[in-house]
């Protein structure tokens, strides 16, 4: 690679951060927007409880941040949280710690709100099978089936397959089953699309840059009398061709938390790699939600 095209790549990195940093509360406000269409589309009320199953400590930072911040804004200030994670993630021996630091984690991340973190034994590692009769059971005794619940988890691939992650949409899928009324959505894996895996926000960021360009686009046509439905025509494009599912896209300053939260508390996760995910990965930064 030439100095040329190194320079190149850098000066466009920097400019990609420098409108994700510019355009956050167009982010903000653009999820908050999507959030109440989404909820009006599919008659979904606002959810009592928020139910996140996960398989191991980091799970809801590394994967969950952009929807866990996200949904701190539903207008129910009676809202709770229960994090359910089945597994201590002990296949290195930390069990004990890895507990610790995941009670720590949240409580950065769920600051201020009502929450309570269950934690199972079922043993950590790509080989283990879990018994999902043992975890229906478990996650029955925690959720409260009068109320309204929402149930957010992995979907049937897991993220890079892992059997874990899989499980616990297993047994999601299976509480769905039972009760009709808890909505259920599902992490999208990209499991076909390794390029959009690792993509960190830049297809959000595109959207969200066109989004703004037509709205301004709008405003000029209307104060020159010029009539226009580009912008509508967009907007219906895309609601349309995503009716049955919902992104968030995490603001810079509460990426630059979520980060944050990860470095501190669930510092025996925080290895070289670590650094790359959290640079490129799109799950630190969007969360697509499939509505089952």
């Amino acid at each position: 690679m030439t100095p040329f095209i190194t320079f190149k790549i850098i000066k466009l990195t920097l400019y990609s951060w420098f409108f994700y940093l510019l355009l956050s509360s167009r982010i903000e406000l653009s999820n908050n927007v999507a959030l109440r269409t989404f909820q009006k589309n599919h008659s979904i009320p606002t959810p009592e409880v928020v139910n996140l199953l996960i398989a191991h400590p980091d799970d809801e930072v590394m994967f969950f941040s952009p929807t866990l911040t996200q949904l701190q804004t539903l207008d129910n200030e009676d809202i709770s949280f229960n994090i359910i994670c089945f597994s201590n993630g002990d296949a290195d021996g930390l069990g004990n710690l890895r507990a610790k630091e995941l009670n720590e984690s949240v409580a950065l991340l769920l600051r201020g709100q009502n929450y309570q973190v269950h934690l199972f034994d079922h043993r950590d590692g790509m080989n283990e099978t879990w018994d999902e009769e043992l975890m229906l059971s478990q996650l029955n005794h925690i959720i409260d089936p009068k109320q309204n619940n929402l149930l957010l988890t992995f979907d049937s691939n897991g993220v890079s397959g892992h059997i874990n992650h899989r499980t616990c949409h297993s047994i999601a899928m299976t509480y769905k089953s039972n009760h009709d009324n808890t909505i259920l959505l599902l992490l999208d894996s990209y499991s076909n699309n390794i390029l959009k895996k690792y993509s960190a926000f830049t297809l959000e960021l595109i959207k969200i840059i066109i989004h703004f360009f037509f709205e301004t686009y709008e405003r000029f046509c209307q104060n020159k009398f010029i009539p226009s439905n580009l912008l509508n025509y967009y907007n219906d494009k895309l609601q349309t061709k995503n009716n049955d599912k919902i992104t968030f896209f995490i603001p810079f300053p509460k990426y630059v938390f979520a980060y944050a939260t990860m470095l501190n508390a669930h510092k025996s996760q925080v290895v070289w790699f670590r650094y790359g995910w959290w640079a490129l990965s799109r799950f630190v930064f969007v969360n697509d939600l499939q509505i089952v």
